[in-house]
């Protein structure tokens, strides 16, 4: 084999490895058209080839168990009427908030993702309390849980994340994300009520088990490169 297409062959062999690297997932949920889903309705996106879907929740009270509430698209970013909004959804009302019971947006991911995080607009301060899961699981499933028994659909322990009354980016910590139960801080940290919509998600794709290159990989593959441009060149010379 020349060093031609021993150069060749490399480079395949460094583009397959770098495609088992993870991909860049971005979801703008902004831009919406000022709507209000019906009740349990959900809403997909799609970004990399893998689909995000959202529903909408809320809590009576912290203690009280997981109801379907309906997702607003406005125009800054996502929000959720709960039972005792619904009828009149207007004003803070259509934002993720915690002043009439507490509202969350369960997002599930078509194969698990690393690196997450979710985009907040603010209408107020912006504390807020997640979940993340990596078991699949239906959004129905959620209907009558509480925080207590979250863990059956494989949620871990809830994070509260404090932001002042500015637009902030929350960062999920974790990989293998299937599921993040997003919210209005529970409860709040500092006394004031929540209001914000979520603008938008990101992440990225996490390599199939197994597949994860290691850092030494890429460092062989590079200097594997180099050796054979230097010897290329002084091929060409001779």
């Amino acid at each position: 084999m020349n060093l031609k297409s021993a150069l060749n062959l490399l480079l395949t062999s460094t583009f397959a490895v770098a495609a088992l690297s993870a991909a860049p997932l971005s979801y703008t949920l902004s831009g919406g058209n000022n709507s209000l889903l019906a009740d349990g309705a959900s809403k997909t996106y799609t970004s990399g080839g893998v689909t995000l879907t959202i529903t909408g929740w809320s809590l009576a009270t912290s203690g009280s168990s997981f109801a379907t509430g309906s997702l607003g698209l406005w125009s800054p970013g996502v929000g959720v009427c709960n039972d005792a909004e619904r009828a009149n959804c207007t004003s803070n009302s259509h934002t993720v908030d915690n002043f009439s019971g507490y509202d969350f947006v369960l997002f599930q991911f078509s194969a698990p993702v690393q690196g997450a995080s979710i985009s907040l607009a603010t209408f107020g301060d912006t504390d807020a309390s997640y979940w993340t899961s990596s078991t699949n699981f239906t959004a129905s499933s959620l209907a009558g849980k509480t925080t207590n028994t979250l863990s059956s659909l494989g949620f871990g322990g809830m994070t509260t994340n404090s932001g002042g009354n500015v637009n902030r980016t929350v960062n999920i910590s974790g990989t293998g994300i299937t599921s993040i139960l997003f919210g209005s801080a529970l409860p709040t940290p500092d006394g004031t009520y929540d209001y914000f919509k979520i603008s938008g998600v990101a992440g990225e794709t996490c390599p199939p088990p197994g597949q994860v290159p290691e850092p030494s990989t890429f460092a062989l593959l590079g200097g594997s490169l180099v050796g054979l441009s230097v010897a290329i060149r002084r091929r060409q010379r001779a």
